[in-house]
């Protein structure tokens, strides 16, 4: 049975700001009644509305992220598949969102702190977070544990 460890969620107020400019607009744009004139503005906001927030979820067997309410995109690694974590930053022009960069992928809402996971096929990635120093207090006894039993 996997059980809760730790859970974060990072959000990213701005978009929110830009969604409410956004709203307004459409509904000044529905006047025109044309859909050319407010379909595209209306996918923009549902397409940044589902990208507003990141929801990190560390089980005792799995770590997993996924972003706003929907839970789409979402992913998991079992901690087994985990080499090691460090914590990490992500840079002002790697920006928000999902992101491949030259260091592995980078899944990100706000600010720039974050946890680097080296995969045990070689892959690397990073999840943004408020709080890297907590994630790593959490996340580290766990990994430890695993390297600990025999495989």
């Amino acid at each position: 049975m996997s059980y809760l460890v730790y859970e974060e969620k990072q959000w990213n107020y701005p978009v929110f700001g830009i969604l409410l400019i956004a709203i307004f607009g459409i509904s000044m744009m529905l006047r025109e009644r044309s859909p050319a004139v407010w379909l595209g503005p209306s996918i923009m906001s549902a397409v940044a509305l589902c990208f507003a927030n990141l929801t990190t979820t560390l089980t005792a067997d799995h770590l997993s992220w996924h972003f706003m309410l929907i839970r789409l995109p979402g992913w998991r690694i079992a901690l087994r598949d985990i080499a090691s974590a460090e914590v990490s930053q992500s840079g002002c022009l790697e920006g928000w969102g999902i992101r491949r960069t030259r260091s592995g992928m980078l899944y990100n809402v706000s600010g720039t702190g974050a946890i680097r996971l080296y995969l045990k096929n070689g892959k690397t990635l990073r999840l943004g977070t408020r709080d890297p120093q907590r994630w790593m207090a959490y996340l580290q006894p766990r990994l430890a544990d695993l390297q600990r039993l025999p495989s």
